[in-house]
């Protein structure tokens, strides 16, 4: 153990690798995010922002989200496409083999409707001059084809050939500022310019090889000078007339210029490189994709550059100012867990316990401790002993000199008590130029530098020990501490809670950066965001304000720009004043280049910012990156109405039955495609902003309305975005909602309403002369039942068994017929009685009748026992003259004793009365009636029968009485029998 705490420890070294220690993040895009191939000739961004790419296989268009791509079934007449550009009315044109010509406008691939003219006057010269098709706001067509030179095409039609030909010549031809090529052969040795630069030509015995290689040209951006590469040869013609030349690696297959005065040359098999303009013959400025065939490059209106390439698909940089370094360049670990810097070297604590060391192009990479697992925790270099200090897992440990030395001198005597209390150390700053401290797992610890002992330690001093997560050192020597237990103050040697100075802060501390005069002080915390004390006032930042979180793993103060690290990325505030606070907020995730957005720990160096993530060194070149401030472009892509594609104008107006919709919209960024969010509002139902990253909302069943949605992007740090786009449409209303059918529906109505009011008044009318009818037929159907025969019969009946004395005769059939004369005249009083008071009177009756005429006939009366004859009513005076008419016209002209039946049953809502006699029937009733000398007529019959039909309200029995005559086997009448349906009143 002694000769380990006092010997100086080897570094094991375990590599030293010279490479190009930083390369830039390209995301790659090929057949596995949907392009049609990897071969790709051709990409273009058009006006709107959205990337086009032609290859073997078609055409796709990219948003940032998908590629939608187009073949021969789109209307694409030719698969292979070489270029793409567009013209002054939006129109995407693509060129493609077999000098086959479409554009794309107003969603739909269109075919030039001139093509078979263009391969009639080509030849079969198939293949078009990249960076050479143009057309004029006349609808000119120009088109340049390889060996064939120049052509024109009219918008009715006319193909014309704009040069002469001239094997050993080519031509630069200018049209409305665009350069295009005239090349008739593979051999030339003269380049020719007409342009409105000047008009000169060169000849060079370089330009010979040029064999079967295309020209392009270029203006330089001061508009003094064109570019023009031919083979591997790129000159630089001056508008005097003389030229300059630089020869590539291999032969040229793209030409062109940036917006930083780059000159971006593409060599086959030979990746791209970027020569400043104004410095023709000087170094490469950036060289990406080495071993590619670029086959041409784009940078976008967000300063991304994207490369085409023949093998592997398309490249996409969204920078050059941010770069990374990880397993690919040496490290031993992609894992970087801490990041140092001195004036020249890097310092990355990996996983494993390694220490890398990056100088210029190479990386160094040193075993710190044998045993495993091991995790480096911390680093800090030491400017003024020029010295690196670290922890590993639960050692301390100095680099200087390509040695390690125990921090701790544990064989010290004033050291020994301390050996195994000081853990895991995660935090150490600089308390004076000999001095350290240290924070570990179980407290705080004063380290002097030059002794390696300990000078103090708090769990020995305050006998309070907490884990240590964070140590700022203020101007007065004192120390701001951050712990799992929140923020401690520790001064003259007593240690309290610093809530005087972050009163708001009483969460977990992650780290603390400070500048040395103690104008600014941060706080990360975890889940509560950053606290910054900055002239007396603290400030708070979180998402609310645009933090890409709450938790930040890590906080660097470079002069007056805080960078926080995450695991989202990386956020930066640059602070333009401190009293009031003003700061302008970047947020950097992969999507602006990091290799990661996992950032452990941040540090500068060379004015650069290192981020240690989890998948090496990212590099932002914080002098001249700069974020796309711009508004992004928001369109809506498609449009879908009960489910289907559909296209609707603005302002259009919609049946009810199609009020299910559904939006597709996109932001066309690249740069911030991850960070983007859309806020969208439907005006006629909500006028609420909803955020969401979606790009479809949905709108199903909407009433009716008139709509107007908005759609909005908002930015990475929550602010929106001053582009609305809107889409306005009417729902109409269903036709019985509309005034027209209203104002009908109305006078409908009024008809209706008017139509029940006449046919109330008639019902109530024909009510009222019903019931005069009813009386007058009841009345005349009393004044039947009280007939003159009947009163003198009666009476006479009377007075017969007066006169022969039979007292108790005489009284029984006074009583009976005063009884029956009282009946009549009460129920006359009703339109309806009972069934019981119908019959009582009908026995009287026939009791009466009986009486008189010395038991001449019998009779019974039955009734259905399902009929309730209290409940039950019926018209008065109903039966009565039946059965008169059965008695006097059947029964008295029989000589036998004749037998009268009355039956009752129920039927619905009515009762069937059968009166049957067997009498001498109707036909010899009528004979003797026409013999006989005395008129009896009897209109009982007839009244009744319309007091029947006049009750009958619904009309339900045709006819309600029903006559019978009843025969023997000989047709001899036997009788009589009569079917009254009397309806019953409720």
């Amino acid at each position: 153990m002694k000769l380990k705490l006092t010997i100086i420890l080897v570094v094991f070294t375990l590599g030293f690798i010279r490479t190009k220690a930083q390369q830039p993040l390209f995301k790659q895009f090929s057949t596995e995010q949907g392009l049609p191939c990897s071969e790709i000739y051709a990409i273009f961004q058009d006006s709107k922002g959205f990337i086009w790419t032609g290859s073997n296989f078609g055409v796709s268009r990219f948003d940032g989200y998908t590629f939608k791509n187009f073949d021969l079934q789109d209307g694409l007449p030719e698969m292979t496409i070489f270029d793409i550009t567009e013209d002054s009315k939006g129109r995407i044109w693509f060129i493609g083999f077999n000098n086959k010509i479409s554009y794309y406008e107003n969603g739909t691939i269109k075919v030039f409707p001139f093509n078979r003219a263009i391969q009639h006057l080509t030849l079969g010269h198939r293949i078009c001059i990249k960076n050479s098709f143009y057309v004029d706001a006349n609808d000119n067509v120009y088109v340049s084809f390889r060996y064939f030179g120049l052509i024109k095409i009219t918008p009715k039609g006319f193909v014309t050939r704009i040069d002469k030909k001239h094997d050993n010549i080519a031509s630069i031809i200018e049209v409305d500022r665009q350069l295009l090529i005239a090349q008739h052969s593979g051999i030339f040795n003269k380049l020719d310019f007409r342009t409105s630069l000047f008009k000169t030509s060169i000849v060079n015995k370089l330009l010979v090889p040029a064999l079967n290689r295309s020209i392009i040209a270029i203006k330089a951006t001061d508009n003094k000078s064109i570019f023009v590469a031919c083979d591997k040869y790129l000159i630089r013609v001056f508008n005097d007339g003389h030229y300059e030349t630089r020869v590539m690696t291999s032969p040229i297959i793209w030409l062109s210029k940036d917006n930083n005065h780059s000159l971006w040359v593409c060599s086959l098999n030979s990746g791209a490189v970027a020569i400043d303009e104004n410095d023709f013959q000087g170094p490469i400025k950036y060289s990406y994709l080495n071993k590619e065939s670029v086959s041409s490059i784009i940078q976008d209106r967000e300063g991304g550059y994207w490369f085409s390439t023949l093998e592997n698909g398309i490249f996409y940089l969204s920078s050059h100012f941010t770069s990374s370094i990880g397993i690919k360049n040496g490290l031993a670990n992609e894992n970087i867990a801490c990041i140092e810097s001195s004036n020249d070297l890097i310092f990355a604590g990996t996983g494993g316990g390694y220490l890398s060391i990056v100088k210029d192009t190479s990386i160094t990479n040193i075993l710190t401790v044998s045993k495993q697992p091991a995790e480096i925790t911390c680093l800090l270099y030491d400017n003024d002993l020029k010295q690196l200090y670290l922890s590993v897992s639960a050692e301390q440990f100095i680099y200087k000199d390509n040695r390690l030395t125990p921090l701790i001198n544990f064989s010290h005597e004033q050291n020994k008590p301390f050996i195994g209390k000081i853990l895991v150390t995660k935090v150490m700053t600089k308390a004076s130029k000999t001095t350290m401290w240290i924070g570990t797992t179980s407290g705080f610890a004063l380290i002097d530098l030059i002794k390696r002992d300990i000078i103090y330690y708090s769990n020995e001093a305050t006998k309070i020990g907490f884990r240590v997560t964070a140590i700022y050192v203020y101007p007065d020597g004192s120390l701001l501490i951050g712990s799992s237990d929140g923020l401690w103050h520790f001064k003259d040697k007593k240690l309290k809670k610093a809530t005087d100075i972050f009163p708001e802060v009483n969460d977990r501390i992650i780290c603390i950066a400070g500048s040395k005069s103690g104008d600014i002080i941060a706080v990360a915390t975890k889940g509560s965001g950053v606290f910054i004390k900055a002239k007396g006032s603290v400030i708070h930042l979180s998402r609310k304000e645009g933090l890409l979180t709450n938790s930040q793993l890590s906080l660097y103060l470079n002069s007056n720009e805080l960078w926080m690290g995450s695991n989202q990325g990386v956020s930066s505030i640059k602070i333009k004043s401190l009293k009031p606070f003003r700061y302008n907020l970047n947020n950097y995730t992969k999507d602006d280049g990091l290799i990661s957005n996992q950032v452990f720990d941040l540090t500068s160096y060379k004015n650069k910012i290192l981020a240690a993530t989890n998948k090496g060194i990212s590099i932002i070149d914080n002098d001249n990156f700069k974020l796309f401030k711009g508004n992004i472009p928001l369109f809506f892509t498609r449009t879908r109405l009960m489910m289907k594609d559909t296209i609707l104008p603005n302002n259009c107006s919609l049946p009810n039955s199609l009020n299910s919709l559904s939006f597709n919209y996109v932001a066309i960024t690249y740069q911030s495609l991850a960070k983007i969010q859309y806020q969208y509002r439907l005006l006629g139902l909500d006028d609420k902003w909803i955020t969401t990253k979606n790009t479809e909302v949905i709108f199903p069943f909407l009433p009716a309305n008139n709509y107007e949605l908005q759609v909005r992007t908002i930015n990475d740090i929550g602010f929106p975005s001053s582009v609305v786009i809107s889409k306005k449409f009417t729902i109409m209303r269903p036709y019985w909602q509309t005034l027209w059918f209203n104002f009908l529906l109305l006078i409908f109505l009024f008809g209706i309403g008017y139509n029940m009011y006449r046919k109330r008044i008639k019902r109530i009318e024909l009510e009222n002369l019903t019931k005069q009818e009813i009386n007058q037929y009841r009345q005349q159907a009393l004044s039947k039942q009280m007939n003159p025969h009947f009163l003198f019969n009666s009476l006479n009946s009377i007075q017969y068994y007066i006169v022969k004395n039979d007292k108790v005769s005489s009284s029984r059939y006074l009583s009976k017929f005063a009884t029956l004369m009282r009946m009549i005249l009460n129920n006359s009083q009703h339109q309806a009685i009972s069934l019981n008071e119908e019959l009582s009177a009908l026995k009287l009756y026939l009791e009466l009748e009986a009486m008189r005429f010395k038991e001449h006939f019998e009779y019974t009366i039955e009734i259905d026992p399902v009929i309730d004859q209290v409940s039950t009513f019926i018209p008065p005076f109903i039966i009565q003259p039946f059965i008169e008419n059965s008695i006097w016209h059947g029964l008295m002209n029989r000589e036998e004793k004749g037998l009268l039946q009355i039956k009752l049953t129920y039927k619905e809502n009515s009762i069937s009365c059968i009166v049957e006699d067997n009498g001498v029937g109707r036909k010899k009733s009528q004979e003797i009636q026409e013999n006989s000398q005395l008129e009896r007529t009897s209109r009982g019959i007839a009244i009744t029968e319309t007091r029947l039909k006049l009750f009958d309200v619904k009309k339900t029995t045709a006819n309600p009485i029903i006559y019978t005559d009843l025969c023997d086997e000989n047709s001899e009448a036997i009788g009589t029998r009569v079917e009254i349906i009397i309806p019953i009143v409720i």
